[in-house]
């Protein structure tokens, strides 16, 4: 299934990278950010300054599963893209580029995912 490959990537790509960063690098993709998939399913993903927290929903907003959160580390790149780290967790690189309120993540090995800043009132809730 397709949203299980994509949260797995993202379990994977927190569990590779490395570095500290200030909090006010992390501040664009602090957030609720939502990937629309062409099944009408969607995957959630929050970012915290030291965690991302990720899930799927139906077309309808129904959470499809319990959430899944990983605490990490971020980088900085020279790019203004960020990497991120897992911390004691398994998984393969992402990359996040943030301009306004759309956001890239970049899993090694899969097509770049395209997300929106999802507003507060709009945002699906997880399950349980």
């Amino acid at each position: 299934m397709r949203i299980v490959r994509i949260g797995a990537a993202v379990v994977g790509f927190f569990m590779l990278l490395g570095q500290a960063m200030a909090a006010d690098d992390t501040a664009p993709i602090i957030g609720r950010w939502v990937d629309r998939l062409p099944d009408g399913n969607s995957m959630i993903t929050g970012f915290t300054a030291h965690t991302v927290t990720f899930y799927s929903v139906n077309a309808q907003g129904m959470s499809l599963g319990p959430p899944t959160t990983i605490t990490v580390q971020y980088r900085k790149l020279a790019d203004g893209s960020l990497l991120a780290t897992p911390i004691d967790a398994f998984g393969e690189p992402l990359m996040v580029k943030v301009k306004n309120d759309i956001m890239v993540l970049t899993f090694e090995g899969l097509a770049p995912r395209t997300l929106t800043r999802e507003k507060a009132a709009a945002a699906p809730k997880p399950h349980g």
